[in-house]
């Protein structure tokens, strides 16, 4: 068996891992990092900060809106990461450890859920039938601006999202997804509304 099982001993672990994790091992604080000692090979302080990167596409936050909201609001402790962890050692797969968790915690993990509603900029709101709509109440989802609209901010109570406007009188947009209406050149005129052009 392993020895941290049977003895008492300290020992280098990371979280989250499952290696430990029905041991309900206790972590040791040690003072914070002195780099010169480290430089001088006295390691009796914290180790030196190691850097974790996350990488993701610089158009993400303004592509996918919704992930985005739901990677912010995602928090799991370390107690909870810990219980899945231990469902694991205790035969379940990792996804299974997971649904179960997902089922005893919905009151947790549902308001991380971004509406169906929260469009992205060039997108509107759209109803059941795919017709665009200018208030959450009768929206289902987002569909792209078609050419003839432009995606228009609004905040209302359930938080931040876009609608399809019709471009008014005077303007147009021949372009889907597009975030303004374009002015008719001179001597052109757009007699109508949504159209997309002059």
């Amino acid at each position: 068996g392993m020895v941290p099982a049977q003895k008492d001993v300290s020992f280098y672990w990371w979280t989250p891992d499952a290696t430990f994790v029905e041991l309900a091992p206790s972590s040791i604080k040690f003072p914070k990092s002195d780099r010169a000692q480290w430089a001088n090979g006295v390691g009796v302080t914290a180790s030196p900060k190691v850097m974790l990167r996350k990488y993701a596409h610089v158009d993400f936050v303004s592509t996918e809106v919704r992930m985005a909201e739901l990677i912010e609001k995602f928090q799991v402790t370390s107690a909870h990461m810990n219980s899945m962890l231990l469902r694991t050692k205790q035969g379940k797969t990792e996804e299974e450890a997971a649904c179960e968790w997902l089922r005893a915690n919905a009151a947790m993990w549902k308001p991380w859920v971004p509406y169906k509603t929260k469009c992205r900029e060039g997108w509107g709101i759209i109803d059941d039938a795919g017709a665009f709509v200018l208030e959450r109440a009768s929206a289902t989802s987002c569909g792209q601006c078609p050419q003839g609209r432009a995606s228009t901010y609004i905040r209302d109570k359930l938080g931040e999202t876009y609608v399809c406007a019709e471009c008014a009188r005077g303007s147009h947009q021949p372009q889907s997804g597009q975030m303004a209406c374009l002015p008719c050149a001179a001597g052109t005129f757009a007699d109508g509304v949504g159209l997309s052009t002059c």
